[in-house]
């Protein structure tokens, strides 16, 4: 299941959203200190496995079709 993230901060290097950088999700800021793992998977769903600073894990899904952040739990 998937429920949307808030204002999150991308790093874009030569391609858009290349990776989470930081991300509003309850209204609790999180800034990512790493990225655990990524993967793409068909139908242009990016996944991010991130550790944030505060040491909470989140599995990040970045949906090209619709241009939006969620977290999967």
């Amino acid at each position: 299941m998937y429920e949307m993230v808030e204002d999150v901060k991308e790093y874009s290097g030569y391609r858009g959203n290349e990776r989470p950088v930081s991300f509003v999700y309850k209204n609790t800021f999180f800034e990512v200190e790493e990225i655990i793992s990524n993967w793409r998977e068909p139908g242009g769903r990016l996944f991010f496995e991130v550790k944030t600073t505060n040491g909470e894990k989140f599995l990040l899904c970045y949906f090209e079709d619709l241009d939006k952040w969620f977290v999967k739990y």
